[in-house]
C-alpha cells in the first residue's frame, strides 16, 4: 500500500493518485475495520494498566514527582545545579562561524 501511494505521488498525471484514493485506501480501511472488529468481538480485554496510568498522571503523583525533583536539585552543589531557563536562540554567521545572540 505504501509503495502504491509513493508511485501515485511521483506519477506524471493524477490517475494513479485518484485510483489510490478511490480503490486502494478504502479497501485497506475496510479490511482493517473488519479484522479489528472481529478481534474485539471475540475476546475484548480492557487495558490492564489503565488504573496505574491514571494514578501516575494524576495531580497528586505529579506534585510528588515535582517535589522529589526539586529536592534532588537542592542537594546538588552550586556548580552542579541546573539552570532551569529556556535556551536562547542564536544565529550563525556563515562567513565567520560566529554565534550571534538574537537579542543584540
Amino acid at each position: 500500500m505504501a509503495d502504491q501511494r509513493r508511485r501515485a505521488s511521483v506519477a506524471l498525471d493524477s490517475n494513479a493518485l485518484e485510483e489510490w484514493h478511490r480503490y486502494t485506501l478504502p479497501g485497506f480501511l475496510e479490511r482493517l475495520r473488519y479484522r479489528l472488529k472481529a478481534h474485539c468481538d471475540q475476546d475484548h480485554q480492557p487495558w490492564p494498566a489503565r488504573s496505574r496510568h491514571v494514578r501516575h498522571t494524576g495531580d497528586g503523583h505529579a506534585k510528588r514527582r515535582r517535589q522529589a525533583f526539586d529536592g534532588d536539585v537542592q542537594h546538588l552543589s552550586p556548580s552542579e545545579q541546573i539552570t532551569l531557563t529556556r535556551p536562547r536562540l542564536k544565529l550563525l554567521n556563515p562567513d565567520t562561524g560566529e554565534l550571534l545572540d538574537c537579542h543584540d
